[in-house]
């Protein structure tokens, strides 16, 4: 493994994981092509946040023009994460209002293990409806308010909203065993009915329902979840 690659990991980890590491020097050749590395994957922010961290050592010498650089897209993924934040609360005040109980998932849901959510690169807002019903409901309103709609091979449903894709899921996976898969689908609408009345937190900041990985009717919050941090 080069150099390039040792800090790019060391970065990544100290920015997600907030964990202590030790960056190696490299020219300015290196640092501007891990952060081009960075930006490809976009894990900028994320990275950004270990640079912060890591801003002390010795070694940490970044030009300025590329900090600049740098704190530029940070700030850029920070606007577009807000209008995004912005728009799912307008979304679920909508569905509130149809009667329809999504459940956010997906790269907005695991952002909020990082240390700074706002540093996540999302690019799109994933819903899951556990109900066929409300499955269904969902997907007339997306028509009706959406734009380039269409079905996804998965069973999803996907559409254009304020500019950014909007997903609604009814199956996270299908089993080929059909008992099995039978079964596991009864959990789930247990579960889901357990945990969903009142159908929206009452907390102002984020009005929405937020799944877990493990799928407690007493847990909804990954970052907490003693199931979820032995994954």
């Amino acid at each position: 493994m080069n150099i390039i690659a040792r800090n790019y990991f060391r970065l990544l980890r100290s920015g997600a994981f907030n964990e202590d590491v030790e960056i190696e020097p490299m020219s300015f050749w290196k640092w501007k092509r891990l952060y081009q590395y960075a930006c490809l994957h976009g894990i900028h922010g994320v990275m950004y946040d270990g640079i912060e961290k890591c801003r002390s050592q010795f070694f940490m010498q970044l030009p300025d023009d590329l900090i600049a650089i740098w704190e530029e897209s940070v700030a850029t993924l920070e606007e577009e994460n807000a209008g995004e934040e912005a728009t799912m609360q307008n979304l679920y005040q909508l569905f509130s209002r149809q009667q329809l109980r999504p459940v956010l998932f997906g790269n907005r849901l695991w952002a909020e293990n990082y240390p700074a959510s706002s540093h996540r690169q999302n690019m799109k807002i994933e819903l899951f409806f556990p109900f066929q019903t409300q499955f269904d409901k969902s997907i007339e309103w997306a028509k009706a308010n959406g734009q380039n709609a269409t079905t996804l091979a998965n069973g999803a449903f996907a559409y254009e909203y304020n500019d950014l894709r909007v997903e609604h899921h009814h199956r996270l996976h299908v089993l080929t065993n059909k008992y099995l898969n039978y079964r596991l689908n009864n959990i789930v609408e247990r579960e889901f009915r357990a945990r969903t009345s009142p159908p929206f937190s009452t907390t102002a900041q984020r009005p929405y329902l937020r799944a877990c990985p493990c799928f407690s009717s007493s847990c909804d919050s990954p970052s907490t979840c003693s199931t979820t941090a032995s994954r």
